[in-house]
């Protein structure tokens, strides 16, 4: 180990000093992230994006490997053609995801021993969900037909850090002291405090479909007026297990932190708007914040820091792990999914792999199901990732 350690520092030092801060790590914190991964049985992928080259860390809990990538440019263009594409209901996956799959993925897949993988992404990779690239590198001829493609999703739980210094037990963000309150759930629905934004009829059904798998007392369900940031504040003062905010995101550009929530206006300020730098100021202590908003896991993405929005924000108020979205996404559809979501929470599914379920769930839908229309297009489900 400390031999492989040793030559992967040398080669990085020759080739890129970015990268080769991560190689450095003393061997003590690698041993002990690798102890982590053993522990949670996860296996650890670590880009670093460069304007000449880029690097994967393939990190398991006994081995480490480095492969090289290509430069910024390239996977910039190559995500920005694929989230385009998966931003439009029904399209097909362009050519970039399954080359996007031979780079990123495909490198690293036969190290991957484990069901649970952890990216720590990095410049343009943020916005990218890895669940909805292909496992393949080329399009099969049925693809051309439009068969359903072998999703990421389909056999892997993904989530996302923003580095892998957070796996080290100084910075477990895992343990919460429980509270009576498993879940609180704000859905103002109808937004007539001066934002022209479209109501979200289905935000009721969600949260109130959500609230019913809890005992009474245990959860708390805030609609219309009564979801504003004052009850926020009083009722996230004891904490609970799991906040749930079902409403409209803004991806602020005129700061950092000016991207936010809209929620029901306080009777005195009139003000509804959550932003990102008033959650920093908040405390709010659960295990799990779900922002069930559109572009909530948008934000200012600064080189070295990864992206500072919302969920930066969640994470500093006290939130274990933050469900985001990286795009605009469908009311209907995504009621159904936090619901299913929640099942299997419920269940005793740990949350990577309850998402997994629920996002594999839209993809393969009974043939006969008449309920609920097709959902299988990426655009329904891939927006939303879980950050830890």
């Amino acid at each position: 180990m400390e031999e492989e350690h040793e030559q992967v520092q040398v080669r990085l030092r020759q080739r890129d000093p970015r990268a080769a801060t991560i190689a450095q790590r003393p061997l003590t914190k690698l041993a002990t992230i690798q102890a982590r991964l053993g522990i949670i049985g996860s296996t650890l992928l670590e880009y670093v994006v460069g304007r000449a080259q880029s690097w994967l860390f393939v990190v398991t809990s006994t081995s480490v490997r480095v492969f090289a990538l290509p430069d910024e440019e390239t996977l910039e263009r190559q995500v920005k053609a694929v989230v385009a594409a998966a931003r439009q209901p029904g399209a097909s996956l362009p050519t970039d995801a399954y080359a996007l799959f031979r780079t990123l993925f495909a490198p690293a897949q036969e190290l991957i021993t484990t069901h649970d993988v952890i990216i720590a992404a990095d410049g343009p990779l943020h916005y990218l969900p890895f669940e909805l690239l292909p496992l393949t590198g080329s399009a099969p001829a049925s693809a051309a037909h439009g068969a359903t493609p072998a999703y990421l999703v389909r056999s892997y739980a993904v989530s996302y850090i923003a580095s892998a210094a957070l796996l080290l037990p100084s910075v477990d963000r895992s343990a919460h002291t429980p509270s009576a309150t498993k879940f609180l759930g704000l859905a103002p629905i109808d937004f007539r405090n001066g934002w022209e934004s479209q109501s979200l009829p289905s935000s009721e059904d969600e949260v109130v479909g959500i609230c019913s798998l809890y005992p009474a007392q245990t959860g708390i369900a805030l609609l219309r007026e009564q979801a504003t940031k004052d009850a926020l504040r009083t009722l996230m003062a004891s904490g609970c297990k799991y906040l749930h905010l079902a409403t409209h995101g803004m991806a602020g550009d005129s700061s950092l932190l000016s991207s936010g929530l809209l929620l029901a206006p306080d009777s005195t300020t009139r003000d509804g708007y959550l932003s990102a730098a008033e959650v920093m100021a908040l405390t709010l202590p659960c295990e799990m914040a779900v922002l069930s908003a559109c572009d909530t896991g948008l934000g200012r993405l600064i080189r070295g820091e990864g992206l500072v929005g919302l969920t930066r924000a969640f994470m500093s108020a006290g939130a274990g792990s933050v469900l985001v979205s990286l795009w605009r996404v469908n009311d209907r559809a995504t009621a159904e999914l936090m619901k299913r979501f929640y099942v299997f929470l419920e269940e005793g599914v740990e949350k990577r792999e309850a998402l997994r379920q629920a996002q594999e769930s839209f993809i393969v839908a009974a043939p006969n199901d008449r309920q609920h229309p097709d959902w299988s297009s990426p655009f329904f489900w891939a927006a939303f990732v879980l950050v830890q």
